[in-house]
């Protein structure tokens, strides 16, 4: 039917540079604010997965991370059955 619109959940910095993170059906995508350019993305499954990176895994890893620190994304909670 309609497809979700991806949702903004904030800004973080990581190293002096500051990031976009979008709220994606597939998980997270991290654009960089400097030049308007996607970077990677990352989800939580239920630990944290890079999905794709156009730059150093390691920085994707501290934007999440810095994310997750900042309450801009959730962190899957494992339920038992």
């Amino acid at each position: 039917m309609f497809a979700s619109v991806p949702s903004s959940k904030g800004m973080v910095q990581v190293l002096g540079r500051t990031y976009r993170i979008v709220e994606t059906e597939r998980g997270h995508d991290v654009v960089r604010l400097l030049d308007d350019c996607r970077v990677g993305s990352f989800r939580w499954d239920p630990s944290l997965t890079i999905v794709d990176s156009r730059v150093e895994p390691e920085l994707l890893r501290q934007v999440a991370r810095e994310a997750l620190r900042s309450s801009r994304v959730e962190r899957p909670v494992k339920r038992a059955c």
